[in-house]
């Protein structure tokens, strides 16, 4: 008979299986900061900004420091910088942003009003076509697949009749 070693026993016993209470408690609180964490998720986007953001200009400031001018002086030229690069990534993003826009908006209606004509155009091409050659081909394979399934059934009932 086969013994199981400590290990085993240990591995497939019923505490380590079965989920205790301390267990239920420590994923329960897993999922309601799990909630939570979802819920404030723009606030600690924004912390984070913040911090990234304090780190960045506490580094500018440091090296302005480095060149022996005082902290308060080091503070308010990085904040210029910070805000001059604003300023200028504003000023080259925005008015081609704006034309492009416009060009859009202008280009709209002319694109939807070309797409209903060429809708138009198909439907009035099938409305036609179905009463010339389409209707015609449509019929002529209707007629081939009842063929096929008419010769399908002969087959058949000539296999059964024949195995009887």
């Amino acid at each position: 008979m086969y013994r199981r070693s400590p290990v085993e026993k240990q591995i497939l016993s019923p505490s380590t299986v079965a989920m205790t209470l301390g267990t239920w408690i420590g994923f329960t609180a897993f999922l309601i900061a799990i909630y939570i964490l979802w819920r404030i998720k723009q606030a600690l986007l924004m912390i984070f900004a913040a911090v990234v953001l304090a780190t960045a200009l506490n580094r500018l400031t440091r090296q302005f420091q480095r060149l022996k001018l005082p902290r308060s002086l080091a503070v308010f030229l990085s904040i210029s910088l910070f805000f001059l690069g604003i300023t200028i990534g504003f000023l080259l993003v925005v008015p081609p942003l704006i034309n492009q826009l416009e060009q859009l908006a202008k280009q709209v209606p002319a694109g939807l009003e070309q797409g209903l004509k060429l809708l138009n155009l198909l439907i009035d091409y099938l409305r036609t076509d179905l009463n010339g050659p389409l209707r015609e081909y449509l019929s002529e394979v209707s007629r081939d697949l009842r063929q096929i399934r008419i010769e399908q059934i002969i087959q058949q009932a000539q296999a059964l009749s024949q195995s009887n």
